[in-house]
């Protein structure tokens, strides 16, 4: 308890202090005292200034009890994260959930998560796309979203800040493969790369798969007339009859496993290097890129990818077959989804029927 104070003290500010005419300041948390001066008005005034300073600093009780209360961005990320790893996402999807989390910490400051406004995400959200990253615009505004939308079914917040921002829109920047493309970029292939590449490429026009998923097929996945693969981006599990086929490869899948395992000879692994290894990750799609460059064709935006092939098969099942068999082909679970892959951005006339 402090000591009461001297009556010719009594009526002065707490901490100044008056000796035969002179004033003084104790600072209260040091104990140090600064010389005021003989003036009272301007000792008195300064003594007020130097307390709102150092009073006003220190939290009240009402303030220590509400911040026990508040949770903050940080905090909450740490559980969101918790939240996300009983969700039974593929590592490589949780992965990538995680690296975005450590990007939104390094992003913001650890404030009340009530406290974060639609403009602070909005400014976030167009810091990205005005550095031409759209597509990460996207997944940052997707996590954000679940990240409140999470808070809100805790009772953390009362509404998602993330909703009212706009979407970031991707231009359309890959051309897609049009059929004569590919087989021009196939005999490329054939001509001036490794048997495998022209063989990965048989594989994707004919399952309609990933380049990750076509790269780890192995020969214990081939059995009973069927491929059997498990979807890496989603843990989708369907499994291809050999003796699918269509009208670009011009070939069945069990033809072309075939030449796989009598030119190739891997072990384990369907495709493998020369040194008999399961190919590299992103090897096949540069492998593609070396076909195209030889191929002699040019495009007026972003070359076609490997991924285009998967796009390609789409259509081409899709219209050889049904949509429905292109949708559960790819492993789609919306055959919305599916049409997306199946729009040729324009490389196809429109014939009006009259």
């Amino acid at each position: 308890m402090a000591r009461n104070r001297a009556p010719k003290n009594a009526h002065l500010p707490p901490n100044l202090y008056c000796r035969k005419g002179y004033y003084s300041y104790r600072n209260p948390e040091t104990g140090i005292e600064y010389g005021m001066g003989r003036n009272k008005n301007e000792a008195i005034n300064e003594a007020i200034s130097a307390n709102l300073f150092i009073y006003g600093k220190k939290e009240t009780l009402r303030e220590k009890i509400s911040n026990d209360t508040v949770v903050k961005l940080h905090e909450w990320i740490d559980r969101f994260n918790n939240i996300i790893i009983h969700r039974n996402l593929k590592k490589r999807t949780l992965d990538d959930y995680q690296g975005r989390l450590k990007r939104i910490k390094n992003s913001f400051n650890n404030i009340p998560l009530h406290e974060i406004k639609t403009k602070d995400i909005a400014d976030y959200i167009n810091s990205i796309v005005s550095d031409g990253n759209i597509t990460t615009a996207r997944l940052m505004r997707s996590i954000l979203k679940d990240i409140f939308n999470e808070a809100m079914s805790d009772g953390v917040v009362d509404f998602n800040p993330v909703i009212a921002t706009r979407v970031p829109r991707n231009k359309i920047a890959r051309t897609r493969l049009s059929e004569s493309d590919y087989i021009q970029i196939y005999n490329s292939a054939v001509k001036h790369c490794q048997p495998w590449v022209s063989m990965s490429m048989d594989l994707a026009i004919l399952t309609g798969q990933r380049s990750g998923d076509i790269r780890k097929l192995k020969w214990d996945d081939i059995h009973d007339g069927f491929l059997w693969i498990e979807q890496e981006k989603t843990g989708t599990k369907i499994a291809i009859p050999l003796t699918i086929s269509n009208n670009i490869a011009n070939k069945t899948l069990q033809s072309v496993l075939d030449r796989c395992k009598h030119e190739l000879n891997g072990k384990e692994s369907v495709l493998v290097s020369q040194k008999g290894d399961m190919l590299a990750d992103k090897t096949i799609g540069k492998a593609f890129s070396l076909a195209r460059s030889k191929s002699g064709l040019s495009w007026e935006s972003s070359p076609p990818t490997f991924h285009e092939i998967r796009s390609l098969a789409s259509r081409v099942y899709g219209s050889e077959k049904s949509n429905e068999f292109a949708n559960q082909l790819l492993g789609h679970k919306s055959i919305v989804m599916t049409r997306m892959y199946q729009d040729d951005r324009g490389l196809s006339w429109k014939k009006i029927e009259i």
